[in-house]
């Protein structure tokens, strides 16, 4: 079973999520902040290995979220 920082890494990079345009990324990621909790560390790790740890921290930074 996928985590859910996995699955926010995902949304923004994988082709199977290209529907989800950068906005509501922005919302799903928002939302998921808001409604669960998110293991920082686990999601930067792993948004690094997908070498997209600066777009991330700059959407975080944007919703004020870090």
């Amino acid at each position: 079973m996928p985590t859910l920082e996995k699955l926010l890494v995902d949304t923004l990079r994988d082709f199977d999520f290209f529907y989800l345009q950068r906005i509501e990324s922005e919302r799903i990621i928002e939302n998921d902040f808001k409604m669960y909790t998110v293991n920082r560390s686990r999601l930067f790790r792993y948004s690094s290995r997908r070498k997209i740890k600066d777009e991330l921290f700059s959407i975080l930074n944007n919703l004020n979220l870090i």
